[in-house]
């Protein structure tokens, strides 16, 4: 991966993102002019839109991606938009040298005239790559800002999933073992009331049977005080309702 930058109307690339506010570097890895450079679409692909630079001293074409199709057509009209400039300061150039020729003749001032005037062209040429230039990296910034808040709020609702599964796991639990003991207390109190109902049989079995008064009493009383204790609280299971 290489990081590109535009700056004076050559491409400048770098291995890493160079440091500072600047967005350049002062050592780049690779230098190409934009002047006399031709920019073409290449394609796309999963990873992302490229385009191609190529030059007539090169052998060999720069190819260039962009993560987004506005991203790509931005960078190809800012290079064309460069690429203008860069011939009108040429331009400029020409009229120096028709300047110095002229210079001392009839017509001197005619050059001077057309050299100020491609001058100016070749100042507004530069001036108006330089606020697109300027424009596009406030856009490209903008891009990165609203990245990052996807980003947090694709977060934050990964965790508010995260947290109800956790509450609705944590729920089931809750209602399995509720089931579990009510299970286990409907079982209870069903033994109980066997037992009840087997002490009020051997109670009439006592009863109903002849023999001594103080054993048939003693044996009667023994009853009670198990009766007594089937029917109180303590012979109940309870539970508690907290988790």
């Amino acid at each position: 991966k290489r990081y590109f930058f535009l700056k004076d109307s050559f491409i400048l690339w770098y291995k890493k993102a160079p440091p500072g506010s600047c967005n350049y570097g002062l050592y780049p890895e690779g230098c190409l002019p934009v002047g006399g450079c031709t920019v073409t679409q290449e394609g796309v692909d999963n990873s992302g839109y490229y385009f191609g630079v190529s030059h007539p001293e090169f052998h060999e074409r720069l190819i260039l991606r962009a993560e987004t199709a506005q991203e790509a057509q931005e960078w190809i009209g800012l290079l064309k938009e460069c690429k203008e400039a860069t011939w009108d300061n040429a331009l400029f150039g020409d009229a120096q040298v028709i300047f110095l020729q002229a210079k001392g003749t009839a017509e001197e001032k005619e050059k001077e005239n057309a050299m100020a005037e491609a001058q100016k062209k070749a100042e507004l040429a530069n001036k108006a790559a330089a606020e697109k230039l300027e424009l596009m990296e406030k856009q490209m910034a903008k891009q990165r800002e609203y990245k990052e808040l996807l980003r947090q709020k694709e977060e934050e609702r990964e965790n508010i999933i995260k947290q109800i599964e956790e509450e609705v796991a944590l729920k089931k639990e809750v209602e399995a073992r509720n089931l579990e003991e009510e299970a286990e207390r409907m079982l209870l109190e069903k033994k109980l009331k066997e037992a009840q109902d087997a002490v009020a049989q051997l109670e009439e079995t006592v009863q109903n049977k002849k023999g001594g008064k103080s054993a048939k009493d003693g044996l009667l009383k023994d009853i009670y005080e198990l009766k007594k204790f089937l029917n109180s609280d303590s012979a109940r299971p309870s539970y508690d309702d907290g988790v």
